[in-house]
């Protein structure tokens, strides 16, 4: 069982002019909590737009497009997010914005840096959010020391961080992706996982 780096991650929320905001409230979720829990508005897609501050190897470019697109699961489990977010929006007449990978960075919602630095605190990824009224208006996610991430440390880590732009905090859930530290063994978007979108959503 491969151990990744923990990755904890600073949920940082933007509210339009006010100051910092993080979330301390658990939420209680099929018998495990949340630290936070945020919806966008009432769209039918999130644009995301890739890019970085040097020529990062294009196989992991791929990678992180393949944890939005891939179609293929595992039991109940899923390596693709659009294809989970499809399964339980179907499964449970609940209208969750799907991603969709765009070339213009002004029209994004979500923009993903990769960058080579490394970050001044532990840890491998940050999620931002930009909100109004409590709903996510856009989401910044860095990637950091991204050339030395393998492709699994790629995989796992892009789909964690795109939990985050979803609107999926952490969970107390030790066996989830969303457990601050990822481990490969739970790095599939779990029924866990989308039971609490539904819910959200709804």
């Amino acid at each position: 069982m491969m151990q990744l780096k923990p990755v904890v991650i600073g949920l940082i929320l933007l509210s339009i002019g006010m100051a910092t905001i993080i979330p301390i409230q658990m939420i209680f979720a099929n018998e495990s909590e949340w630290n936070s829990l945020l919806s966008w508005g009432n769209i039918k897609e999130i644009t995301v737009y890739i890019e970085s501050d040097f020529e990062p190897n294009a196989q992991k470019i791929e990678i992180i497009k393949s944890v939005i697109q891939s179609k293929l699961k595992d039991k109940e489990n899923f390596f693709g997010w659009n294809e989970a977010i499809t399964h339980i929006s179907y499964k449970t007449e609940t209208q969750i914005p799907i991603f969709t990978i765009i070339n213009k960075t002004h029209k994004s919602d979500v923009i993903i840096h990769l960058t080579e630095m490394e970050s001044s605190d532990p840890f491998l990824g940050l999620t931002k959010y930009q909100l109004s009224n409590q709903t996510i208006e856009s989401v910044s996610i860095t990637l950091y020391d991204f050339d030395e991430l393998d492709d699994s440390q790629v995989e796992f880590l892009a789909r964690h961080e795109l939990g985050h732009a979803i609107g999926l905090g952490h969970t107390t859930n030790p066996f989830d992706l969303m457990y601050p530290n990822i481990d490969s063994e739970f790095g599939l978007i779990s029924m866990f996982d989308l039971i609490s979108l539904s819910e959200l959503y709804n």
